[in-house]
């Protein structure tokens, strides 16, 4: 999620495509924050931007593509191991800790909540598998990324065992992803999430380009994952829905949608992006970890200038995304 891709092969558009997805989760949680009775109590455009999280989506595709598009040249040479671990722990961890002490630096001064306990401090700062959210909330997602690294760095070590590795993974998620129940432990839910298989397909997006692209259906790859993309976001909507079902919806949207940007990037038919969606892009994970906080911060202080007084909701909605946005890319 944060490989820097426009230095790596000049593919301008899937960078802002990052940017796109990072503002769709910001729209998303700031629906839903304005939404309580706390707040303005009132989902603004109606709950347009519902379907927004579908953002992490696209985002755990784009890492499993990323991983394996960056990396290829590395399988089974585990003289590569150190590099690629250290890459990945810079990447991650330093801006997920700054984040992670601010917010608990927050609690400090504004508490809203008991202080969390060791444990969970602990689990939160190494991203590993807990009970619940970690600390900083959206974090959850780069637990999930850290065990893809885990997993995809055996097939570096070794092509042999981590192919092995990975097509158990692939196996064990899609027969137990059906029997997960509610109740069941954090561990369970974790190992067997449908999240998982989003890498596997991102990886063999990056497969296809590297072995068996056809290129000149890209156009209609774009076309089609928009469409199941939008199709997705609309049943988004109907609480009848499989969560796992628009999972997979949203998964197959994005890994076309994906396949069409890269292949219209390295053929030339696309026109450069805007360089504020490139520039975006590029601060997409500063963007996505600060802002659930700045969000909670800014919410409080609109209210405090009287501003859902004064301006009407969508303008309210704007401005507080707007601000979260700002703020990633500060901390950029």
């Amino acid at each position: 999620m944060k490989e820097n891709i426009n230095q790596s092969g000049k593919l301008l558009s899937l960078e802002a495509s990052r940017g796109v997805a990072a503002i769709l989760v910001v729209l998303f949680h700031a629906g839903a924050i304005m939404n309580l009775p706390k707040y303005f109590g009132e989902m603004p455009l109606n709950g347009f931007f519902s379907f927004g999280y579908a953002g992490v989506d696209f985002f755990f595709v784009l890492s499993g593509f990323i991983i394996l598009y960056v990396h290829y040249g590395d399988i089974g040479r585990k003289e590569q191991l150190g590099s690629y671990f250290s890459k990945r722990f810079v990447r991650i961890y330093p801006i997920h800790w700054i984040v992670t002490l601010i917010f608990i630096a927050g609690l400090l001064i504004y508490p809203l909540r008991e202080m969390p306990d060791i444990d969970k401090v602990i689990r939160s700062f190494l991203l590993l598998p807990q009970e619940g959210y970690p600390l900083g909330v959206v974090a959850w997602t780069l637990i999930h990324e850290v065990s893809f690294y885990l997993l995809f760095g055996v097939l570096i070590a070794s092509r042999a065992i981590g192919s092995m590795v990975l097509v158990f993974w692939f196996f064990s998620v899609v027969i137990g992803v059906n029997y997960i129940q509610e109740d069941a432990g954090y561990l369970q839910k974790f190992f067997f999430s449908a999240h998982n298989l989003e890498f596997l397909l991102g990886m063999g997006v990056a497969w296809m380009i590297r072995h068996k692209s056809v290129r000149q259906l890209w156009r209609l790859s774009g076309l089609l994952g928009v469409i199941i993309f939008s199709f997705s976001a609309w049943l988004n909507s109907n609480s009848g829905i499989s969560p796992n079902l628009l999972v997979a919806l949203y998964a197959v949207g994005s890994a076309l949608i994906i396949y069409a940007l890269v292949c219209g990037d390295q053929t030339g038919s696309l026109k450069d992006p805007s360089k504020w969606l490139v520039f975006f892009g590029a601060a997409s994970y500063s963007i996505y970890l600060i802002h659930f906080l700045a969000l909670s911060v800014f919410i409080k202080v609109l209210l405090k200038l009287g501003a859902n007084d004064i301006l009407p909701l969508t303008i309210n909605y704007l401005v507080l995304a707007a601000f979260a946005v700002a703020a990633g890319s500060l901390l950029h």
